[in-house]
C-alpha cells in the first residue's frame, strides 16, 4: 500500500461538507447537496456558498472556515476550477480536512491555464499530506456506508441494490451511464457496494483504487473502466494479488490504436504497439479484459459475484434444442473448453429413465418433449457425475409443457448458492416473455446462479471463469526457481560494461548500441546460451580461439562466422563486415580475421568477432542441421515500463508479428504462458524436420532477460534475434543492446 493516507477514509467521514452547494436547481452542486442532505447517516452535512443564505432549509456558510465544527472529514468541491487551489487549502489548513473529492470541471481536460489549477491542487496534496478524487469526475458512492456525492441525481440514475462489485471508472459519463443500464437488466441484483469516479486523478489514481479493493471485505469483484494508466505497475501488482484471493478483475480498456510514439529502433519496439503490449501484460497479471460494460457487467461481473465457480474444462451441455446445443458445443470448443464425456453408470441410468428418442449425449437432449420433471431428473443426474466440471442448461421455454419460472424455482434449491458443494450450473433462456425473464433472471441471481441470454456468451463466460481459477491455481503453487541473477561479481562486471557504454556517448545522444562483443560479455555474465566466440585483434589470436576450444577431431566438424567490431560499422552485412561459412582447417580463420581488420583499416575497429555456427554439424561433411529461428528482446515502454517479447525470429519477424509480450522481471510460469500464446506451435513443435524447441530452456532465457532489463534501468531496449534452438540447445546469435545515459 502506499505511505500516503488509505483509501478507507473516503468511505468512513463521521462529517461531510458540500463546497459550492447551490441555491440553483439541476446544477452539480445543488443536486449533491439535495443527495447527500437526503442519504448521508454518519454524521452532519455542511452547505458552504459564499452567497450563504438556506438550502433545503439548512444554513450554506459563506465560507469554509465559518463551519462551526473544528474539523470536516470529506469534502466535495462543485466550485470554478479557478477558486478550487483556494478551497482545497482552506479546507486542509482551517479544518484539518484529509480527504476531498473535487467535481467540478475546467483543469486540465481544458488548457493550460486549467492544468496549471490543478498542478496547484495536486502541490496542495503534496504539502497538506492530504487525498483527492478528481477534478473533472462525477464524485463517489458507497451505499453501505450512506455515501452518495455523485451529482447526477436519483431520479435521473437508479441507484442499483447495492454489492460486493466495485467499480472506477476514468469516464464519469461511462460510470453514471451504468446505474439505469444495470438497474433495468436486473433490479433486484445487488450490484455496487462502491463506484468511483478518478475524473483527471491527479492525486488519486486507478492504482490507489486496486490496492483498495484489493484488500476491501465488500468488494469480490473489480471493475475498472480505463483510458490510460498513471501508475500502471503498481496497478498490475495488485490486481495480481487480488486475483490469487480469488476476487477477479475485470478491465473495460479504450485506445486500441496503434500510437508508436515510444517505439525505438528494434525490433523489440517496432513490433510493441501499444494495445498488443496492454491485452498481453493484463493477461500476465490474471485480468479479464472486456470489450464493453455489457461484457464487463451482465457477462462477467454478474456470474462472479454469484459464487459460480469453474475448476475444470469438461462441460456438459442439457437443452430442448438440437441447434441451440450445435451452438453451445461450438461455443465452448472455440474458447478453449471440452465437451464432458457422461459417465457409463450415468449414460445407463439417464437412457432407462427417458423415451429411446431422447439423445442421452453431449449436449443431452431432450427434444421438444422434455418436460419440467425431465429436466430436473437430468440435471440432478448429472450433477454428480464426476466427468462434468459444469453444467449448462439451454432451455427453449415456449413450449406448452415448460413453465421456466416453476423450472427456475426447482434449480434454486438443488443449485443455489446455498447447496453444499454445489455443481456450478449456468442457464440460457431463450425465447421466453419479459416479464417471464424478469422473474427468472431475479431468482437466479439471488440464488447465484448466472442467467443468459445467448448461447456464445455463456461459452465465454464459463470459458473465463475456468481460465482465472486455472491462472490463480497456478500462481499459487508456482515456486519461485525465477529468483534473480544476484551474483555481485557479475553484477560489478555488467555495470563496468554498461558504464563503459556510457562514456562513449557523444553529445546530444540519448543512447548507443553496445557493441556485440560487450554484448556478448553481458550474456556470458547473465549465464545466457552463446555460441562459442571470442574477439579477436589478430589472425594468430584467431587461430588460438579455434585450436583450444576445437581440439582433435570437433576441429574438423565446426564452422565459423567473423564479423566486424566497429562503432564505425553498425549495418555490418551492408557493408561487407560479415564472413560466414569459414572452415576451421589451420589458417583459415585467421585468414579471414586479418582480412577483415585489413578491410577496415581506416575506421575505428576494435577487432573481429569469431563465432561458431551453430547449430554445429555432427561430423565433418555432414550437412549443417535446421534450427528454429527466434526472437527474444525487450522494449522500454512509457505506460509499463520494461516489456518483454517473444516470438518467431530471423527473417520472419516482420513479415509473421507472431509475438507475445510481458511485463519485467517474470516467473518462469509467466514466459512459458507467453510461448503458449504464440500463434506459431506448429514451428516450435518439430514441423516438417525442424527441431522441437525446448520451451523450458527458453523461458530460462527470457526469465534470465526480463531480470537483466528490470535490475539495469540502463539499458533501454534488447534484440537477440535470432536466438537459434536445435539440437535440444538455443544460442543466442546475434545480439543487439542500447544502452542510455540514465
Amino acid at each position: 500500500m502506499s505511505e500516503k493516507l488509505r483509501m478507507d477514509g473516503f468511505f468512513n467521514p463521521t462529517s461531510l461538507a458540500i463546497i459550492g452547494a447551490s441555491q440553483k436547481e439541476n446544477t452539480p452542486g445543488w443536486a449533491m447537496a439535495r443527495t447527500a442532505l437526503e442519504t448521508f447517516k454518519l454524521g452532519p452535512v455542511y452547505f458552504v456558498n459564499p452567497r450563504g443564505g438556506k438550502l433545503f432549509e439548512q444554513e450554506c456558510y459563506k465560507t469554509i472556515s465559518d463551519i462551526p465544527a473544528p474539523k470536516v472529514d470529506l469534502a466535495v468541491i462543485a466550485v470554478a476550477a479557478k477558486f478550487t487551489p483556494a478551497s482545497v487549502e482552506e479546507l486542509a489548513a482551517k479544518k484539518g480536512c484529509k480527504y476531498v473529492v473535487i467535481v467540478s470541471g475546467g483543469f486540465a481536460e481544458v488548457d493550460e491555464a486549467g492544468s496549471a489549477y490543478q498542478n496547484q491542487v495536486k502541490e496542495l496534496c503534496q504539502k497538506y499530506g492530504i487525498r483527492v478524487i478528481g477534478p473533472n469526475c462525477v464524485g463517489i458512492y458507497s451505499p453501505f456506508e450512506t455515501i452518495d456525492c455523485l451529482f447526477i441525481e436519483g431520479s435521473l440514475a437508479t441507484r442499483p441494490k447495492p454489492g460486493n462489485i466495485s467499480f472506477a471508472t476514468q469516464s464519469g459519463g461511462f460510470g453514471m451511464c451504468m446505474f439505469n443500464e444495470l438497474y433495468n437488466m436486473a433490479p433486484e441484483f445487488p450490484w455496487f457496494g462502491r463506484l468511483v469516479s478518478l475524473g483527471n486523478s491527479c492525486d488519486v489514481c486507478e492504482a490507489d483504487f486496486m490496492e483498495f479493493f484489493e484488500n476491501d471485505e465488500r468488494t469480490a469483484v473489480s471493475t475498472f473502466y480505463l483510458e490510460g494508466f498513471k501508475q500502471s505497475q503498481r496497478f498490475l501488482e495488485a490486481a495480481r494479488r487480488s486475483v490469487m484471493k480469488g476476487k477477479p478483475v475485470l478491465v473495460v480498456k479504450s485506445g486500441k490504436n496503434e500510437a508508436g510514439s515510444h517505439a525505438l529502433k528494434s525490433h523489440s519496439a517496432s513490433l510493441a504497439a501499444d494495445d498488443k503490449v496492454t491485452d498481453a501484460l493484463l493477461k500476465q497479471y490474471g485480468i479479464i479484459r472486456c470489450e464493453g460494460w455489457k461484457d464487463m457487467f451482465q457477462l462477467y461481473a454478474t456470474s462472479f459475484a454469484c459464487g459460480a465457480t469453474i475448476k475444470g474444462k469438461n462441460i456438459q451441455i442439457v437443452t430442448n434444442g438440437g441447434g441451440q446445443g450445435v451452438q453451445l458445443a461450438d461455443g465452448i470448443s472455440q474458447f478453449g473448453m471440452n465437451l464432458a464425456n457422461i459417465s457409463t453408470d450415468v449414460s445407463s441410468f439417464l437412457k432407462s429413465k427417458f423415451p429411446p428418442f431422447y439423445i442421452v449425449a453431449n449436449p443431452f437432449d431432450l427434444t421438444g418433449s422434455g418436460t419440467n420433471d425431465e429436466f430436473m431428473i437430468a440435471l440432478e443426474t448429472m450433477a454428480k457425475d464426476d466427468s462434468n466440471d459444469a453444467i449448462v442448461l439451454n432451455l427453449i421455454s415456449y413450449l406448452s409443457q415448460i413453465d421456466p419460472i416453476s423450472l427456475t424455482k426447482r434449480l434454486v434449491e438443488k443449485f443455489g448458492r446455498h447447496v453444499p458443494n454445489r455443481k456450478p450450473l449456468f442457464f440460457v433462456l431463450i425465447g421466453a416473455a419479459t416479464a417471464v425473464r424478469e422473474e427468472c433472471t431475479k431468482m437466479l441471481l439471488d440464488a447465484g446462479i448466472p442467467i443468459f441470454d445467448s448461447e456464445i456468451d455463456a461459452a465465454r463466460c464459463m470459458s473465463a471463469m475456468y481460465h482465472f481459477e486455472e491462472f490463480r491455481n497456478a500462481q499459487l503453487k508456482q515456486v519461485n526457481e525465477d529468483a534473480c541473477h544476484d551474483c555481485s561479481q557479475a553484477k560489478v562486471k555488467i555495470t563496468e560494461i554498461l558504464a563503459s557504454a556510457q562514456k562513449e556517448l557523444k553529445e546530444g545522444q540519448d543512447e548507443r548500441a553496445l557493441l556485440e562483443h560487450e554484448a556478448y560479455g553481458i550474456l556470458n555474465e547473465m549465464g545466457l546460451p552463446l555460441p562459442h566466440y571470442c574477439l579477436a585483434t589478430s589472425a594468430k589470436e584467431g587461430e588460438d580461439f579455434v585450436s583450444k576450444a576445437y581440439p582433435g577431431k570437433e576441429r574438423e566438424a565446426a564452422e565459423f562466422v567473423v564479423k566486424i567490431v566497429s562503432p564505425a560499422v553498425l549495418h555490418k552485412t551492408e557493408a561487407g563486415g560479415v564472413f560466414i561459412g569459414i572452415p576451421a582447417k589451420e589458417g583459415s580463420v585467421g585468414e579471414s580475421v586479418d582480412k577483415m581488420l585489413t578491410k577496415f583499416k581506416d575506421v575505428d575497429v576494435r577487432g573481429a568477432l569469431v563465432c561458431e555456427m551453430v547449430p554445429p554439424r555432427p561430423t565433418p561433411g555432414a550437412s549443417r542441421p535446421k534450427g528454429v529461428e527466434l526472437i527474444v528482446g525487450m522494449n522500454t515502454d512509457p505506460t509499463f515500463g520494461k516489456i518483454l517479447l517473444v516470438g518467431i525470429g530471423g527473417v520472419l519477424v516482420e513479415v509473421l508479428q507472431d509475438v507475445t509480450f510481458g511485463s519485467c522481471p517474470m516467473t518462469h510460469g509467466d514466459a512459458l504462458a507467453m510461448i503458449d500464446r504464440l500463434k506459431s506451435q506448429k514451428m516450435l513443435n518439430g514441423y516438417r524436420g525442424m527441431p522441437v524447441v525446448d520451451r523450458a530452456q527458453l523461458a530460462s532465457l527470457m526469465v534470465k532477460v526480463s531480470q537483466l532489463a528490470a535490475q539495469f534501468p540502463q539499458i533501454n531496449s534488447i534484440d537477440f534475434n535470432p536466438v537459434i534452438a536445435g539440437d535440444g540447445k538455443l544460442w543466442v546469435v546475434d545480439a543487439r543492446i542500447m544502452v542510455s545515459r540514465c
